[in-house]
């Protein structure tokens, strides 16, 4: 089909700025992820880098995390021990499980 055709079909709205808290998991998932995997530190739009890539913690899918990495537009499954630092609001190193290049 050529885009001409296909933009018929198409519309496109300004809905405002983007607010990751609507990609946030439901809290009680989230804090029975926190207890199992002893993260009482971590919540819910704390900054992390895994593996050298920064991101957003949005919520979790079972025991791992769901991190929005940034630049991009879809979260992803890490796991909370795996390469992982954690910040707080401040930019300070709160816990880290870093070992490879990227490591503090």
């Amino acid at each position: 089909m050529p885009m001409v055709e296909f933009m018929k079909f198409v519309k496109c709205e300004n809905e405002g700025v983007f607010d990751i808290k609507r990609m946030y998991s439901a809290e009680k998932a989230f804090k029975k992820m926190q207890n199992f995997r002893n993260l009482h530190f971590a919540y819910m739009g704390m900054r992390v880098n895994v593996a050298g890539m920064w991101g957003t913690i949005v919520g979790n899918w079972k025991t791992n995390l769901f991190v929005l990495f940034d630049g991009e537009i879809e979260k992803h499954n890490c796991h909370p021990h795996w390469e992982i630092a954690y910040y707080d609001d401040e930019g300070n190193v709160v816990r880290s499980y870093q070992k490879g290049e990227y490591a503090i």
